[in-house]
């Protein structure tokens, strides 16, 4: 098994197995992305125009990618965020 580096490094090179549990787009401007019980964050890491985070549930990994700003390309401004739940396949 991955240890968490491992899997944040397959994450960015775009190597992980990763099977897409939810996605939606959204207005508000929550802070967490996963907030149902249950969820352990184990850390988080991105840049400017993406917040990224490693989850832990039942023995299983999740990342949550949360894009900042989705609607500037097309309208140029700053209402709406695009978020991704993935499940980390071993």
């Amino acid at each position: 098994m991955m240890n968490v580096n491992e899997m944040i490094e397959k994450i960015k090179s775009g190597e992980a197995n990763l099977k897409l549990i939810d996605d939606h787009v959204s207005q508000q401007k929550k802070i967490e992305m996963v907030d149902q019980s249950g969820f352990e964050k184990l850390c988080e890491f991105g840049n400017d125009e993406y917040f990224m985070a490693l989850y832990k549930k039942d023995n299983k990994f999740y990342y949550a990618e949360r894009q900042y700003c989705a609607d500037n390309a097309s309208t140029g401004s700053c209402e709406i965020q695009y978020d991704k739940l993935y499940e980390v396949a071993a």
